[in-house]
């Protein structure tokens, strides 16, 4: 693996993807472009060695963190509603500095029928240790009904990272069966529903969001 290239096995990238491309519809906005949907660039390779680094969604079959940010993506359906975070970069700001400074925590929401999707990443230029942010999230009702059900999948260091179990494993460059088990199990995302505290005008909760992290929730009344 060259080590330029590493960070593509990495929620690094998938938390970069999320802080980018939901941005997009901003950037449209201001320039008065009718943004339908956007793309990537990624390819097959076929014979390439596990976690390699290339331009690619998964290594070997096995999802890499990217590919979830994108399927977290596809969830956001329905009509975008307002989501602020006090912690979130502005776009001219991200333009003229980049991420190097104050790490990006920021929120995108839309509504489809009676469910709110709300996508949430913490990311910042550097691959290096940083604190957890503290998440206070408050959601008004939704036609006068409480939000009562959550769902959360993960991207971080201990969901949807098969390439932190890999380098655990020594790096095998041909993994045994007993091993890619491992590595699927790895690649999942699904995580414990945070606890909601719900009253007459909101739902509200509190959730730790690490760094180079994405969460998505989704709520229903």
């Amino acid at each position: 693996i060259k080590p330029e290239l590493g960070y593509r096995n990495r929620p690094q990238y998938a938390s970069y993807t999320a802080a980018s491309f939901l941005r997009k519809s901003e950037l449209a906005a201001r320039r008065q472009v009718n943004l339908e949907r956007a793309i990537t660039w990624s390819f097959e390779f076929e014979h390439a060695a596990w976690f390699s680094g290339q331009r690619q969604l998964t290594t070997q079959g096995l999802d890499l963190p990217v590919r979830h940010a994108f399927r977290m993506f596809e969830r956001l359906r329905g009509e975008r509603i307002s989501a602020q975070s006090d912690r979130q970069l502005s776009v001219d700001e991200i333009i003229a500095k980049g991420v190097r400074e104050q790490a990006d925590i920021g929120a995108f929401a839309s509504r489809d029928g009676d469910k709110i999707s709300l996508l949430l990443w913490h990311y910042h230029d550097d691959d290096t240790p940083g604190p957890d942010a503290d998440v206070s999230l408050s959601l008004g009702n939704m036609d006068g009904k409480p939000l009562k059900s959550c769902r959360q999948q993960r991207i971080d260091e201990e969901h949807g990272n098969p390439f932190k179990a890999w380098l655990a494993m020594g790096s095998p460059k041909a993994p045994t069966v007993e091993q890619i088990k491992q590595l699927q199990a790895a690649t999942v995302i699904d995580a414990d529903a945070p606890e909601l505290a719900t009253n007459k005008d909101s739902t509200n909760l509190t959730i730790k969001l690490p760094r180079q992290s994405v969460v998505l929730l989704e709520f229903t009344p």
